[in-house]
């Protein structure tokens, strides 16, 4: 794994923490439920190019949290600097108190006309039939 990929998964991981601290905090909880269903079974990822190097993290988003995907397809691809993703990871804290500096703008993506992922039956299967715990 390089040191993107390292990063981009870091971010994630933030991205999860401020998603479990907040979950029951109004407006965020419904927010993310109301994106999660509507991006349910998207495979999504974040990329970050640095000097002509493209690194991403494949994901999708299931049981409010945002799970890794082994896969190069994505309905939606999400662009961010360098600087951006360091800043959250080297300051988890401040983004988990303040979930509105995360950029979340990908959460408003329209599946219905936008995604032509051919790997969306796939992820959906994954992850139909469980429940919150995880339990079939």
């Amino acid at each position: 794994m390089t040191a993107l990929e390292k990063l981009l998964e870091s971010y994630v991981t933030v991205c999860n923490d401020v998603i479990s601290a907040n979950r029951d905090r109004f407006p965020y909880g419904q927010i993310w439920e109301a994106a999660e269903q509507k991006l349910f079974g998207r495979c999504f990822r974040f990329e970050i190019n640095v000097e002509g190097r493209l690194e991403f993290y494949s994901c999708t988003l299931h049981d409010g949290r945002i799970y890794p995907l082994q896969s190069e397809a994505a309905c939606l691809t999400v662009r961010f600097t360098e600087d951006y993703v360091r800043s959250v990871v080297d300051n988890p804290a401040k983004f988990i108190e303040n979930p509105t500096l995360i950029n979340w703008d990908w959460l408003q993506f329209s599946p219905e006309k936008d995604c032509k992922c051919s790997l969306m039956k796939v992820v959906a299967g994954k992850f139909a039939g469980t429940s919150s715990t995880g339990i079939v």
